[in-house]
C-alpha cells in the first residue's frame, strides 16, 4: 500500500480527497469488489460475489485540484482476475479512469464546460478565475528568500495546460460504445428523458472544430456529459466505473 503523500488540511477536507481515502480503506479492508454481471474480458456471466479474484494492488498518484492548486494524492488501484478465463482486468474508483492522474469528476467538468459554453476555449478551460492552476510544489523545491539567483531562475512550476484539457476532450468523446449503452438504458427506463432531447437540439459552436471528425468528438464528449447526469439521476449510480468497465472504457 502506497504511503500517503503530505497535504495540507484544506485539502483532506475536499470531498474527492475524502473520497481516495475511504476507498483506500475500502482496499486496505477487502471491502471492494467489481459490481459486474459478467467478465469485460470474456463476457462469461459473473454467477456470484466470490467469481472475480483480486489479483494485485498497484499505487497509483491522482491529481485533484483544490483552491486553485493542484494537489498529489497517492491510493491505490485493484486488478481483478475472472474465474473462467483466467484473464485479468484493472477494477477503477469512480473517481478515476484510465491512464489518466487527474481525478474523473475534474475531467467531467471542465470537458463539459468546455463543450456547452460557446465562449470557452482550451485555454481558459484550465483556469481559475483567469489565472492558471499550478501544481504545489514540494516543500524542498519551493522558492524561498534564501534561494539563490540560479534557484530562482530555474524556477519551473508545472501548471494545468490546455493540450491536456484537449486530450480529455478527446478520450470522453471516443468512449462511443459506453454512450450507447448509456442513452439505451436511459430511454428504456424513461422514454421521454429530458436529456435526449438536449443533446439531438443542439450542436457544439463551430468555430470548436475544424473537421467532422474533431465535431463528432466533441459532440460525443457533450453527450456523454449530459447522460451521465441524467444517467445518475435516474438510477442513482455514476456511469464509472460499472457500466464503463462493462463496456471496456470505449
Amino acid at each position: 500500500m502506497a504511503p500517503n503523500l503530505p497535504v495540507s488540511r484544506v485539502v483532506e477536507q475536499s470531498p474527492v480527497v475524502q473520497a481516495i481515502r475511504r476507498y483506500e480503506e475500502d482496499v486496505r479492508h477487502h471491502r471492494v469488489r467489481p459490481q459486474l454481471s459478467q467478465c469485460p474480458r470474456c463476457g462469461c456471466r459473473a454467477d456470484g460475489p466470490a467469481f472475480f479474484r483480486c489479483h494485485e494492488r498497484r499505487a497509483r498518484t491522482f491529481l485533484v485540484v483544490v483552491a486553485d492548486l493542484v494537489y498529489r494524492v497517492a491510493s491505490v488501484i485493484t486488478r481483478w482476475r475472472c474465474g473462467r478465463c483466467r484473464r485479468t482486468f484493472t477494477w477503477y474508483p469512480p473517481f478515476a479512469a484510465p491512464h489518466k492522474r487527474y481525478v474523473l469528476a475534474e475531467m467531467l467538468e471542465r470537458c463539459r464546460a468546455y463543450v456547452e459554453r460557446d465562449g470557452q476555449s482550451y485555454r481558459k478551460g484550465v483556469q481559475e478565475g483567469g489565472r492558471p492552476l499550478f501544481h504545489e510544489q514540494p516543500r524542498a523545491e519551493q522558492i524561498t528568500a534564501e534561494s539563490t539567483e540560479e534557484d530562482k531562475a530555474s524556477e519551473r512550476v508545472p501548471a494545468l495546460a490546455h493540450t491536456t484539457l484537449y486530450r480529455w476532450v478527446s478520450l470522453l468523446g471516443g468512449w462511443g460504445h459506453t454512450l450507447r449503452r448509456a442513452w439505451n438504458l436511459i430511454k428504456q427506463k424513461r422514454p421521454s428523458a429530458a436529456g435526449v432531447r438536449e443533446v439531438a437540439g443542439r450542436r457544439v459552436a463551430p468555430g470548436k472544430f475544424r473537421s467532422r471528425a474533431r465535431r463528432r468528438v466533441l459532440h460525443g464528449c457533450r453527450s456523454l456529459c449530459v447522460a451521465e447526469a441524467l444517467y445518475g439521476e435516474i438510477f442513482g449510480v455514476s456511469i464509472f466505473p460499472n457500466l464503463a468497465t462493462a463496456c471496456g472504457w470505449r
